[in-house]
């Protein structure tokens, strides 16, 4: 299992998904409440995955409050004994959209093109699909799972990745 996470200064997107790309358990929440999911699952063979926050276009408060969660995001996978790594977003961005100037929208628009829209598994046509019954994403919770799928692939082995981009995955425990 993979917990993926786009963290914020006060809350934080995340997504709890499986090597096969299902979302077992999503949601923008406290960053104390993930904190939570960290410490308290018992999903096999966990690790996380963390957006490195870059410092451009951000409030520089908000970046220190950001990178301090960040950290205590960490601290409690390694109380966990449980691996971390960081990707910066700008390479999540490239690997979705590797030609030309990308976004956010871009990113989601990749993910539909090769998972389908959300969906449960009671209606799935496609690969892209919950375990739960809620399907809604907001925009941090589709970064994390653009994280997550990045990760995912590279820790599989299932993708040609640009060598600039699985240099910048970091692990950090």
């Amino acid at each position: 299992m993979l917990i993926a996470i786009d963290g914020g200064s006060t809350k934080s997107g995340y997504v709890v998904m499986n090597s096969m790309y299902v979302i077992h358990k999503k949601g923008k929440d406290f960053n104390e409440k993930v904190i939570d999911v960290i410490m308290n699952n018992d999903w096999p063979n966990v690790k996380v995955v963390i957006e490195k926050p870059q410092p451009f276009k951000m409030v520089p408060n908000v970046l220190l409050d950001t990178c301090t969660w960040n950290g205590r995001f960490i601290q409690a996978a390694a109380s966990r004994g449980i691996s971390a790594y960081f990707i910066p977003r700008q390479k999540v961005r490239k690997y979705f959209v590797p030609v030309g100037r990308s976004n956010d929208a871009l990113v989601r628009e990749a993910i539909i093109k090769r998972f389908g829209y959300p969906c449960t598994r009671k209606e799935q046509d496609g690969n892209f699909f919950y375990n739960d019954k809620d399907v809604r994403m907001v925009a941090d919770v589709w970064q994390a799972y653009a994280l997550g799928v990045l990760f995912t692939d590279w820790d599989n082995g299932t993708a040609l990745i640009d060598p600039a981009i699985m240099n910048s995955i970091e692990n950090v425990v």
